[in-house]
């Protein structure tokens, strides 16, 4: 390629990097919001990574009689959040592999993979959401109207979060802002 040349866009009929002038308006936004949803899918893997290896309550010293093992491990509120957290986790590289399908896809089929893929990555966000609930659970456990408080605020974030991301949320929104106006 000539240092004067535009650079390689993606082709309408083939979603494949070509030499030409601009991409179409509908393919540069499929393109747009891969990219922004790859940076969260990632975002979303990172921190449910960290969580996995930092967890809640630490692991065991040397000197306890299981060296190594979690801390919490019998814990009901530390089993829920390695079930979530592993769900968060295992969506999000989902989401991330789907996308990354949808980057090398024709325009009907990225868009197919883009929905997969936000469907995938708003059950991700969920998951995380109950992960960090049961996380903040237990580091407030000795305090019963703590934790009674973070359980309620849990349920409203989660409840909160899909009512965001479904579709039934989506009209929900639409009926309160037109009787709004």
């Amino acid at each position: 390629m000539e240092s004067g040349s535009p650079p390689p866009t993606p082709d309408a009929s083939q979603g494949r990097a070509t030499s030409g002038a601009s991409e179409s308006s509908p393919n540069k936004w499929i393109s747009e919001e891969i990219g922004n949803r790859l940076i969260v899918a990632t975002l979303v893997a990172s921190v449910t990574f960290a969580a996995g290896i930092a967890l809640p309550g630490g692991y065991n010293l040397s000197s306890d009689p299981d060296p190594g093992v979690p801390s919490m491990l019998y814990s009901r509120g530390f089993q829920v959040f390695v079930i979530f957290n592993a769900f968060a986790m295992y969506s999000s590289i989902l989401s991330i592999l789907t996308l990354l399908q949808a980057h090398n896809a024709d325009h009907r089929k990225a868009k197919k993979y883009l929905k997969l893929a936000g469907s995938l990555l708003s059950m991700a966000i969920i998951f995380l959401t109950v992960a960090f609930s049961a996380s903040l659970i237990l580091a407030v456990s000795k305090l019963k109207w703590l934790k009674i408080f973070c359980l309620c605020f849990g349920i409203y974030g989660a409840a909160a979060i899909y009512m965001f991301v479904s579709e039934e949320g989506e009209r929900w929104l639409q009926v309160v802002m037109e009787s709004a106006n």
